[in-house]
């Protein structure tokens, strides 16, 4: 695809600026149909976190646009690095695929030329980029992320996930070898275990 020197710029700031990004070219659906997506402050918040923390759990209110930033920044992610490997837990396998729609609505959404980069794979359970970049969709199970280098961790909704101590013992020491490991978890609170346990990061 060419590009005219415009375009090009514009991808350049949305790969160094994932605010922007998500600010300038991220659509969602709303009760009044199809709008841009304008961060809030819960999400730069966690845009931020994300950029300089390896791990972080983060609570957050019902609507504050949990799944949504995270959606954002997995599909970040994907369009603008290289053989990364993300996936998504969740307490129920449908909550997982959820989010993983979630993404593939919002890159469906981005201009034509802002999807330099083509997804070849798109299921309820799995997407690929032609970067070699996948964003997999895992429920619970850590069978999902066996035998894979994992560049990415996200839990939807932690709070509710009964095994959270196991995924981020079973696969933050295999994520060692990677220089861009994440592990991050968003949810409104429920006990709060997982929060104190981690440390919550409130900004």
């Amino acid at each position: 695809m060419n590009y005219t020197i415009e375009q090009a710029q514009e991808i350049l700031r949305c790969m160094n600026d994932i605010e922007y990004f998500a600010d300038t070219h991220i659509k969602t659906t709303s009760s009044s149909g199809v709008i841009n997506i304008h961060l809030n402050d819960f999400q730069r918040r966690v845009i931020r976190n994300h950029n300089t923390k390896p791990m972080f759990f983060m609570p957050g209110a019902r609507m504050e646009g949990k799944t949504t930033v995270a959606a954002i920044i997995l599909l970040h992610q994907a369009l603008f690095t290289d053989s990364r490997v993300s996936v998504v837990f969740a307490r129920t396998k449908a909550m997982s695929d959820y989010v993983i729609g979630m993404i593939v609505d919002m890159y469906d959404r981005l201009p034509d030329f802002m999807t330099c980069v083509k997804m070849t794979t798109r299921n309820r359970s799995k997407i690929e980029f032609e970067n070699l970049c996948s964003i997999i969709s895992a429920g619970s199970s850590i069978n999902y992320a066996r035998g894979r280098t994992v560049s990415t961790i996200y839990m939807d909704e932690s709070e509710w996930m009964d095994n959270v101590d196991e995924i981020v013992a079973y696969l933050y020491p295999c994520m060692a070898i990677s220089p861009h490991r994440k592990i991050f978890a968003l949810s409104a609170t429920l006990t709060g275990d997982t929060f104190r346990k981690y440390g919550a990061l409130d900004g």
